[in-house]
């Protein structure tokens, strides 16, 4: 049986697997999700994260990190990854019902991120990648968005060496 947990915040995570959990806040978009600042070396696999106040974000200097196998739904963003985020996989991910973006990857000078094979549907702007250099997009399906992949530079600094190949992005 999965445990039910109505959310995660933490300001350090080391060497950590979180898998295989729900979490679902009490009442529906206030409160809940997942928030972990300066993570390292931390997997968040096969876990469901519904109607809560953010999916699940990683940032603050967060360094190789995998995010795999979530099923994250019905959240006003969904993956965020941002801040001096190094080394960040997220793979095989399905996001719905988000109210903003589905996967964000923003602000980090060296990001060397890696988003690939994840399904992302219903929102404004499937996937949204942000002043960070170094990555790829690779094999992802975005359907049913307002804007699919959106790539966007300000300051500090330009979006730049990042692999874009294999999408799908689909309007229906």
């Amino acid at each position: 049986m999965r445990r039910t947990i109505q959310g995660l915040t933490s300001a350090s995570l080391i060497d950590t697997k979180i898998a295989g959990n729900v979490f679902k806040s009490s009442a529906r978009g206030t409160s809940g999700g997942v928030n972990i600042d300066k993570g390292v070396n931390t997997t968040f696999a096969g876990n469901d994260v519904i109607g809560n106040l953010f999916g699940i974000r990683f940032a603050q200097e967060s360094i190789n990190n995998t995010i795999v196998g979530n099923h994250v739904i019905g959240n006003p963003s969904a993956i965020l990854v941002f801040v001096s985020s190094i080394g960040t996989n997220i793979l095989s991910n399905v996001t719905r019902r988000f109210k903003y973006v589905g996967i964000v990857v923003a602000d980090s000078e060296q990001a060397n991120a890696k988003v690939l094979g994840n399904d992302i549907s219903g929102s404004n702007v499937g996937m949204f990648v942000s002043n960070i250099k170094g990555g790829s997009v690779t094999g992802n399906r975005v359907h049913n968005t307002c804007a699919g992949v959106l790539f966007a530079a300000d300051l500090p600094g330009p979006v730049g060496n990042f692999e874009v190949k294999g999408k799908h992005c689909q309007e229906q």
